[in-house]
């Protein structure tokens, strides 16, 4: 059961932490209750069993790259049920951060930076933010062996030769329904090259060096930990974090 996971996961990671949460809901409970009751229960039982500081989910839009419009109001989460949950929930709270591509929302405090983000992995980025932060991702029911945006961030300050900058032109609407344009930079990969994380080989440095914890349907990883150890494979191997 979930909840005895929460629990022992209470042991790992401490009290006020910042956590990056990736969730998929269907199976996390045995119940015939509403996805929305669901998730909100799932985050209450974070909360209570872990009592992090900050809580960021991923709300990202990958369809800017094709439809160019991102409104911080009405655009889906598609990264998935959970996600998209929470970004209903907590919609009127103004929580979701203005990136078009990767947009997050951070459930326990009200957001300060209200700035449009053009840069996917720029200084204004969350991830810019999370890599210079202790913190843990939680991979909760999922069935690859890491989600982690942060390595594509690794990947971005490491300038692998594998990703590009790419720019696109759109427009975003703000929280006050205001439309802007916008020419965002995000950071892709060559996709007729097949260069897929090898994701087996990831979590299993992330184990070895005690930076991974398996418990029931929770996976969790100590970032500051795995980035240290990947920082000395990439120095020797470029391509280390891909097939």
């Amino acid at each position: 059961m979930i909840s005895d996971d929460l629990r022992k996961l209470s042991d790992l990671v401490p009290k006020n932490s910042i956590i990056v949460l990736h969730v998929r809901l269907n199976g996390v409970y045995d119940s015939t209750k509403s996805y929305s009751y669901q998730a909100q229960q799932l985050l209450d039982e974070i909360r209570h069993n872990i009592s992090p500081r900050e809580i960021y989910i991923p709300t990202f839009t990958y369809n800017f790259s094709k439809f160019k419009v991102f409104d911080v109001r009405e655009t889906p989460s598609e990264t998935g049920r959970f996600s998209e949950e929470i970004r209903i929930k907590y919609l009127f709270n103004k929580r979701r951060y203005l990136d078009p591509m990767f947009s997050v929302i951070e459930t326990e405090n009200q957001i300060q930076d209200t700035n449009i983000i053009t840069k996917a992995y720029g200084n204004e980025s969350i991830w810019y933010y999370l890599d210079n932060k202790e913190h843990y991702i939680l991979n909760i029911n999922l069935h690859e062996e890491i989600i982690s945006t942060q390595l594509h961030y690794l990947e971005f300050i490491h300038s692998v030769p594998y990703r590009y900058k790419k720019f696109f032109n759109g427009y975003l609407v703000d929280w006050d329904g205001k439309k802007k344009d916008i020419y965002y930079e995000s950071y892709v990969r060559y996709l007729n090259k097949g260069y897929d994380l090898n994701r087996v080989k990831i979590a299993n440095i992330a184990e070895l060096e005690k930076s991974l914890f398996k418990i029931g349907l929770i996976r969790t990883f100590d970032w500051s930990i795995l980035k240290r150890a990947l920082i000395k494979e990439l120095s020797k191997d470029i391509n280390y974090l891909i097939n």
